[in-house]
């Protein structure tokens, strides 16, 4: 797939704010209403869209299995078969090894935010296939997410049953290191971190008082790290 030209305009209308909250929601619609890329064929359908996360690579870091040193490289996150590696354009150079952590970091259109993800192997989860994001992480607690794709009608044409849409979503997980150590996905909502972290000490405090909001992601970062220090 080639680098659409016209989505870096689109992009350039969104404000910087936008771009932090909602960039899988803004390249979603982009995909959806603006599309003039190539089509991706799956079994009998052609879908528009990009498996890669927001549709291209980024410059990052990749580290192997086996080895303790990332190596810089421009990555591609193909969010489809969940697979990362090195790479341009549409293209995922294959190693023999399997890629264990990798970070990128995001320009500013999308928030200017580096993202570091670790395969779910790490975290006993190999059966889950994907990569976590590491939202933040202490000695009791990991707030993760996995960003995922699903292939969806596409709403600008629902007469053409042969065509269909990729469409960027993520969810959440967490882990209580100190609880069953099992990750376990939530919702951002008090009830589900309440349920999963309030066995830790100083976590019932913590949910009874009003120092926090339950909003936004950066309020649930906000809180496990609160969360984190006072269980050490």
């Amino acid at each position: 797939m080639r680098r659409i030209f016209c989505f870096l305009f689109f992009l350039a209308i969104v404000s910087y704010s936008f771009a932090q909250a909602d960039a899988i929601g803004a390249f979603n619609r982009f995909v959806v209403h603006n599309w003039a890329g190539q089509y991706v064929r799956i079994g009998n359908f052609k879908v528009k869209g990009s498996p890669f996360l927001l549709g291209e690579s980024f410059p990052g870091k990749i580290r192997l299995m086996g080895s303790n040193v990332s190596q810089p490289a421009k990555v591609l996150y193909n969010l489809y078969e969940q697979k990362a590696g090195p790479g341009t354009e549409d293209q995922i150079l294959e190693t023999d090894k399997l890629v264990e952590e990798f970070t990128i970091e995001l320009p500013g259109k999308y928030g200017g935010v580096p993202l570091t993800f670790k395969h779910c192997g790490m975290y006993a989860k190999p059966k889950l296939k994907c990569y976590f994001n590491i939202l933040t992480e202490g000695s009791s607690v990991a707030f993760l997410k996995v960003y995922r794709i699903r292939v969806v009608a596409d709403p600008a044409n629902m007469m053409d049953k042969e065509l269909k849409v990729f469409e960027q979503y993520f969810e959440y997980f967490l882990m209580n290191k100190r609880g069953s150590g099992e990750v376990e996905q939530v919702k951002l909502k008090k009830k589900d971190f309440e349920n999963e972290l309030s066995s830790l000490d100083g976590a019932p405090a913590i949910f009874k008082s009003n120092q926090f909001e339950y909003a936004t992601e950066e309020d649930f970062i906000k809180l496990v790290n609160a969360i984190n220090n006072a269980a050490k």
